[in-house]
């Protein structure tokens, strides 16, 4: 079809009344030109859900193209609004390593997709958990997109205040291992948002505490409490690494 013909296909794609949901383009001589052309086209279309692109001649750059689409790594942001509705993707044939390697991760967001289908904030929320908040994804799809990677950039984009919560998701998700490299990158960010007289006192407290536990005294409450914090691997790597910061 050329590319004058796939400009064509694409300013129909870009239509908001576009309803098209299944589109063949197989054998058409498409080259990464036209396929990146295609899918910048898609960024914002909800409705195509079956594409089918075998036996084109485009390779490399243009899967590239399609990667960022189904998930853009440049930020959280951009990678929970890819594109989400796009459940079958029929890429040519690979024929070396590299772009066998680049597909799966091209069927691995896609399948998100389909396992989200419908859902596009919790395929977004999928995303965005399972490659920007998991370091050795981030940083293999960062090189491809040729993005800076690091847990640093990542925690700029998130309010102080949740971070907690994240490194609790991503703890839960990913590991202990994985928490402590984000919570070692965003303990400054953290630290903003606590008082250091508090923390010191909070942690003097806890000892203390923990001590009398120890030994017997306490009420049960408080003990179940102290127990709780104790065996909670979060809570002691936010609570040491704060005291070590401000100290």
């Amino acid at each position: 079809i050329g590319r004058d013909g796939c400009m064509v296909i694409s300013k129909l794609l870009q239509k908001e009344d576009s309803s098209l949901r299944v589109l063949s383009l197989n054998s058409t001589s498409m080259g990464d030109d036209e396929a990146e052309i295609l899918a910048s086209s898609l960024q914002h279309n909800t409705k195509l859900t079956d594409l089918s692109l075998l036996d084109n001649q485009f390779r490399v750059k243009g899967c590239m193209a399609f990667l960022k689409l189904l998930n853009d790594i440049s930020s959280i942001d951009r990678t929970y609004n890819s594109n989400h509705s796009l459940t079958s993707l029929d890429l040519p044939r690979s024929i070396d390593s590299f772009s066998c390697g680049l597909k799966k991760h091209i069927d691995f967001v896609r399948r998100i997709n389909e396992e989200q289908e419908g859902n596009a904030e919790a395929a977004g929320r999928a995303k965005v958990i399972e490659t920007i908040l998991n370091s050795r994804k981030r940083m293999y799809l960062s090189r491809l997109q040729g993005i800076a990677n690091s847990y640093g950039r990542v925690s700029t984009e998130v309010d102080p205040v949740l971070l907690p919560n994240v490194l609790a998701l991503v703890g839960g998700k990913h590991g202990q291992s994985e928490m402590y490299l984000m919570l070692v990158a965003t303990i400054p960010d953290l630290a903003s948002t606590m008082n250091k007289n508090d923390v010191l006192k909070q942690e003097v407290a806890e000892n203390a505490w923990t001590a009398a536990v120890e030994f017997g005294a306490g009420d049960k409450s408080r003990r179940k409490t102290v127990k709780k914090k104790r065996t909670n691997p979060f809570f002691s790597a936010v609570s040491e690494l704060a005291v070590l910061h401000f100290c």
